[in-house]
């Protein structure tokens, strides 16, 4: 599997051949499904979660006021377009509500999307203890009457904290849905009449998968994965729960599923070439 989180996110999964319709293949002749094992899958990740994920009153006022509302949920509260206006939003209503600022919001900050996600990572990740480094960021991206307090900027990481755990376990919810998808493709109760029903009406041999293995590695990239502090380790750990909790019947350690997240600079580069050589490995197996 490969993952990208960024402005945007997408994954892509190596998933075997007889667990999808006929349809989806376009015009194949039949002699392709008895040498084809697996392929690459667009999962088209960010369309997912709509009336699944828990949602808040920040979330329901950025998806109405969007110009394709439910168009991508997942997408919405997970990804570095998005992260920066959610916080925003809760900052408008905190200035609003409960004087944050004093009660005086810079009017640049009433602008949607004026928050940038890369100074709600930076404040994340700011550890001094007056916060001093971020409430000078924020003034010069915008003009505040009064220099933000202590008392201000802590609030704001505290909210900047909270949004990214979120979006790290949301993210990780998904991508375990995903391993647990692929599980139950690969280790199929009984793969040859489910496989043959599927690939109906077309007659198709379906050659003998080799040993799958529950243990995955995932290639990420992009900015919000690799570089928001503490972001892929706060996903490896909601991983590692949610595996854990699926291997309890394994009874050696060799045994135990995994999902591992491995950085992956550049991979839109050449995740190209890593297919090419899977597809040729699988080819020369067969």
């Amino acid at each position: 599997m490969s993952l990208i989180l960024g402005t945007g996110t997408n994954a892509a999964v190596h998933f075997p051949v007889h667990e999808i319709g006929l349809a989806k293949f376009g015009a194949r002749p039949p002699g392709w499904f008895d040498h084809a094992k697996h392929v690459i899958i667009n999962t088209e990740l960010s369309m997912f979660g709509g009336n699944v994920l828990p949602m808040t009153r920040w979330d329901d006022y950025l998806n109405r006021t969007h110009l394709r509302p439910d168009f991508q949920p997942l997408e919405y509260m997970i990804t570095g377009r998005y992260l920066g206006e959610i916080v925003r939003l809760i900052i408008v209503e905190a200035v609003e509500t409960a004087s944050l600022f004093g009660g005086d919001l810079p009017h640049s900050m009433k602008e949607p999307y004026s928050l940038d996600t890369a100074i709600v990572a930076f404040i994340e990740g700011d550890n001094s203890p007056s916060l001093a480094p971020s409430a000078a960021l924020l003034q010069k991206n915008h003009t505040f009457s009064a220099t933000p307090t202590v008392e201000d900027m802590t609030f704001i990481k505290h909210v900047c904290k909270c949004v990214s755990n979120r979006s790290a376990g949301y993210l990780s919810t998904a991508i375990y849905s995903m391993w647990c998808l692929r599980n139950e493709a690969e280790f199929p109760v009984d793969s040859t009449t489910e496989a043959v029903k599927k690939l109906e009406p077309q007659e198709v041999t379906i050659t003998e998968l080799e040993q799958p293995t529950k243990t995955l590695s995932i290639a990420c990239d992009g900015s919000v994965i690799n570089k928001y502090p503490g972001f892929r380790d706060r996903c490896q750990s909601y991983l590692d729960i949610l595996t854990r909790e699926s291997s309890d019947s394994a009874t050696k350690a060799e045994d135990k599923p995994s999902i591992t997240l491995e950085l992956a600079h550049e991979s839109a580069i050449c995740g190209a070439a890593v297919a090419v050589a899977i597809a040729v490995a699988e080819r020369a197996s067969s």
